[in-house]
């Protein structure tokens, strides 16, 4: 955010765990109105199964991605990049990530 306000960017920074990305996302839009989301955090990549789910985090960002989806459709209207380091990002392409 530093490096926003030092070039004179509008930016919003939220912090939140990923597990309250989807429930809290519709509210910050709606109050912030962006034309760029990004969310992003912590993930990786299990190679054994864990809860039937090989990644930590990334059913959390494509949660949150398709409530985004649900504010704005277009891609072109509301640009989302979503992830983190080992995320699965054909799933997050799939939810509706740019």
């Amino acid at each position: 955010m530093d490096f926003y306000d030092k070039n004179k960017i509008k930016a919003y920074g939220v912090f939140l765990n990923e597990k309250d990305f989807s429930s809290n996302i519709l509210s910050l839009l709606d109050k912030y109105k962006p034309d760029i989301l990004v969310l992003t955090g912590h993930d990786a990549f299990y190679r054994k199964k864990r809860n039937n789910n090989q990644y930590k985090n990334t059913s959390n960002f494509v949660e949150a991605v398709r409530e985004a989806r649900k504010y704005e459709k277009s891609q072109e209207k509301l640009i989302i990049i979503s992830g983190a380091c080992q995320s699965n990002y054909e799933e997050l392409i799939r939810a509706g990530s740019n």
